[in-house]
């Protein structure tokens, strides 16, 4: 009995390590990371690096970088400022697209080499944001893109709550003329 009870658990850690890696995973979309208020930070310039394609780059006024979906593991870009005069670097900060949310970075300045901000995430077809002050972006775009996907995803609530319920009377209805006539 041990030894099936052994063999059994060792059978489940095998299948679930072959499965581990399967497909099936819902689809990945692309993520925009913008940053706004850079001109507040004159004194800097501002660089980017992504993991996996290894572009770099430099920005030194607002701008947005959309992180690629992939297939496997998730893109990350990594941002960064120089003080043009001094050479010296802020710390790193690292985006992730793995499911998520498309995102404002609102700079407010720079203390002890460490990049201050704030943060507001917006809808995107990876992931709806919920409630989000947009009142501090600038770029009023981005606030109309996020609210036509979370528009459309509710719209895609409603026709799939439709589809059930259209579904679920038309397999009641088959039941019941069954019923009737069976007793018949």
């Amino acid at each position: 009995m041990l030894k099936r009870v052994f063999l059994s658990a060792i059978g489940m850690v095998l299948l679930q390590m072959a499965m581990a890696d399967s497909p099936g995973k819902r689809e990945m979309h692309p993520s925009k990371v913008t940053f706004q208020n850079i001109q507040q930070l004159a004194g800097y310039t501002f660089y980017y690096q992504f993991h996996y394609s290894g572009n770099t780059g430099t920005f030194m006024a607002d701008t947005t970088l959309i992180i690629p979906p992939s297939g496997g593991a998730p893109d990350e870009v990594q941002v960064w400022a120089i003080n043009n005069k001094s050479k010296k670097s802020t710390d790193t900060i690292t985006f992730s697209n793995y499911y998520a949310p498309d995102e404002v970075i609102i700079l407010s300045g720079i203390k002890n080499d460490s990049l201050l901000y704030t943060k507001a995430g917006l809808s995107n077809n990876n992931e709806i944001v919920s409630d989000t002050n947009t009142g501090s972006i600038t770029n009023k775009e981005l606030v109309k893109e996020a609210e036509a996907v979370k528009k459309n995803h509710y719209y895609k609530i409603v026709a799939y709550s439709g589809a059930a319920v259209i579904a679920l009377t038309a397999l009641v209805w088959f039941f019941i003329k069954r019923r009737k006539k069976q007793t018949v």
